[in-house]
């Protein structure tokens, strides 16, 4: 039984030499859905923004996109794509990318829906691919 001994949360990290910092996201959950509830009209955690003006932005965020459904049940410590755009302005991030998805299934979407998801919800919001975007399985990506 974890009793308060386990991290399961955010870090934020500083480049002392550069003074670039990245933020990695963690199991997290950006609002707490329950069955028949429009998702646009509930409140949001505002962690996320105070983060964001705590440390005056990310030149990189590592941010959760997947393991969303059954949202009633997941939504509170899981992002769904749409959530995980909301959270990359909160956290005022310059560029992320999605984790948390295509490893096993966790949940009942589709392995690899999350990384599509993403795009449309990053489409809404006018966040381009090269700020938020996915690494494809074994990928290595240098910022």
């Amino acid at each position: 039984m974890d009793r308060f001994h386990t991290l399961w949360a955010s870090w934020a990290i500083r480049d002392p030499a550069s003074g670039k910092k990245a933020w990695f996201g963690g199991d997290t959950g950006y609002r707490t859905v329950h069955p028949g509830e429009n998702e646009d009209e509930l409140p949001v955690c505002p962690e996320f923004k105070n983060i964001g003006e705590k440390f005056g932005g990310f030149n990189l965020a590592l941010i959760p996109i997947g393991a969303y459904d059954i949202r009633e049940v997941t939504s509170c410590v899981h992002c769904a794509p749409q959530d995980s755009v909301r959270v990359f302005k909160d956290v005022r991030a310059k560029k992320a990318i999605g984790m948390h998805w295509g490893t096993w299934s966790l949940t009942t979407e589709p392995i690899m829906e999350p990384p599509q998801r993403l795009r449309e919800e990053c489409e809404k919001l006018g966040i381009s691919k090269e700020e938020f975007d996915i690494c494809a399985l074994g990928e290595t990506v240098f910022t």
